[in-house]
C-alpha cells in the first residue's frame, strides 16, 4: 500500500485537502483522548491530532513507514508502532477512539471483519470508531479498478458490516467541488444551506449521488456532534490549477481547431488529385483496351516476320554451297536433254526397284 501513501508536499491539491479536512473535522473530538489510527499513510494527520491535544497511537504494518513517520513527525503525544490491523498488540478497551482513513479498502471482506473485531476489543464502551472507505458506487463508474482495493463498499454495504459489531452509526459523505465539503444528510453543516451549481440547471442541494468516499461514524453509545463541515483552500492553489488548466486547453482547443481546418484543406486538394488521377487513370485503361488487338496481330506478324527470315537465312546458305550448284546443273540437264523423257523414265524405275528392295 505504500505506493497509495499521500505526502503533505504533494502537487495534488485536491487530494491533499480530502484527506486534511477529514482530520480537522475528527480533531475537536479527540482533544484530550487516548486515540488509535490504524494506517496511518505519511503520518501527518497523527501529528495534527497529537497538536490538537489528543494522545495518538499511530500503526502501519509497513515498518520502513514507521521509521520515517518517526523521523518526520516528533511529537510527545505521538508514538508510532509497526502492527497488523488484524492482530492489535493492545490491550482490551485501551483506546477512547479510532481511526481507520482509507484503510478497509486494502482488505480482503474477512480480513476486514477481522480488523473491526480487533477495532472493537481496544475500545473502550464509551469508545467511537470513525473510518473512511471509498464508495463502490461511485468508483464503479472510473474508467479503471484500483489494484490496491481488495473490498470495496457501498454505503448500505459498509452500514451491514460495521453494524454487526457497533449498534450505532452514523453516516457521512465527502466530495470536493472545489471545496472539501463533508456532511451528514439528516445535519447539514450549521445552519448555512448548502448548494451546488451546475451550469443550466442552476443551484440544487449538495446530495449523496456527487460524493467519493463514504465515512462512517460508529460507536456504543452516543457519538461526538456532527461531521458536517467545509474545508476552503485559502491559498486558492487548486482554483489556480485549475484555471491554469482550463486556459491551457482553451488554447490547445483552439490550436487543435486551427490544426483541423489545414488538415481539412490539405484532404480537400488530394481529393481533388485523386478524382483527377482517376479520370487519367480510366482514360489510360479504355486506350490501353482498343489497342489491345492490334498489339496481338503485330505480335503474330513479328512472329511471321522471323519465320521467314529464317527461312530466307537458311535459303542463301543453301544456295550458296557446291552441292547446291551441282544438283541444280544436273535437274538442269534433265529438263533440256534431248532424251529427258526416258530419263525421268529410267529414274522412276530405279527409284521402285530400290524402294521393292
Amino acid at each position: 500500500m505504500a505506493e497509495e501513501r499521500l505526502h503533505p508536499d504533494t502537487a495534488d491539491d485536491a487530494e491533499l485537502l480530502f484527506h486534511w479536512h477529514r482530520y480537522e473535522a475528527i480533531a475537536p473530538w479527540v482533544n484530550g483522548l487516548q486515540v488509535l489510527e490504524v494506517g496511518f499513510g505519511d503520518g501527518y494527520g497523527a501529528a495534527y491530532l497529537a497538536d490538537q491535544g489528543a494522545t495518538v497511537t499511530a500503526i502501519d504494518i509497513d515498518p520502513e513507514a514507521v521509521i520515517a513517520a518517526s523521523q518526520r513527525y516528533r511529537h510527545p503525544r505521538l508514538r508510532y508502532r509497526a502492527a497488523s490491523a488484524l492482530d492489535l498488540p493492545f490491550d482490551d478497551a485501551g483506546f477512547d477512539g479510532v481511526i481507520a482513513f482509507e484503510v478497509l479498502e486494502h482488505l480482503a471482506p474477512n480480513d476486514q471483519w477481522r480488523m473491526l473485531q480487533e477495532i472493537r476489543r481496544v475500545l473502550r464502551p464509551t469508545g467511537f470508531l470513525v473510518l473512511s472507505t471509498p464508495d463502490r458506487t461511485r468508483t464503479a463508474l472510473f474508467p479503471g479498478s484500483n489494484p490496491y482495493h481488495l473490498g470495496e463498499r457501498t454505503p448500505e454495504e459498509l452500514q451491514d458490516l460495521v453494524g454487526q459489531f457497533f449498534p450505532v452509526l452514523r453516516l457521512a459523505f465527502q466530495e470536493i467541488v472545489p471545496a472539501s465539503i463533508i456532511w451528514e444528510p439528516d445535519h447539514p453543516p450549521g445552519t448555512v444551506p448548502l448548494w451546488a451549481f451546475r451550469a443550466g440547471q442552476g443551484p440544487e442541494p449538495v446530495g449523496i449521488d456527487t460524493h467519493l468516499p463514504i465515512i462512517l461514524v460508529a460507536g456504543v453509545t452516543d457519538l461526538p456532534v456532527t461531521l458536517s463541515s467545509v474545508t476552503v483552500d485559502n491559498a486558492r492553489r487548486l482554483l489556480l490549477r485549475l484555471w491554469n488548466t482550463l486556459d491551457v486547453q482553451e488554447h490547445t482547443t483552439a490550436e487543435q481547431q486551427q490544426r483541423l481546418a489545414a488538415l481539412n484543406d490539405a484532404m480537400a486538394t488530394l481529393q481533388s488529385q485523386y478524382d483527377a488521377l482517376w479520370r487519367e487513370n480510366r482514360l489510360l485503361a479504355d486506350q490501353i483496351r482498343d489497342i489491345t488487338p492490334v498489339l496481338t496481330e503485330l505480335e503474330t506478324l513479328r512472329a511471321e516476320h522471323n519465320r521467314l527470315i529464317e527461312a530466307a537465312t537458311q535459303w542463301e546458305i543453301v544456295s550458296r554451297s557446291r552441292a547446291w550448284r551441282l544438283i541444280r546443273r544436273y535437274w538442269y540437264w534433265l529438263d533440256h536433254a534431248p532424251f529427258r523423257r526416258v530419263l525421268w523414265w529410267l529414274r522412276d524405275k530405279l527409284v521402285k526397284r530400290m524402294s521393292d528392295s
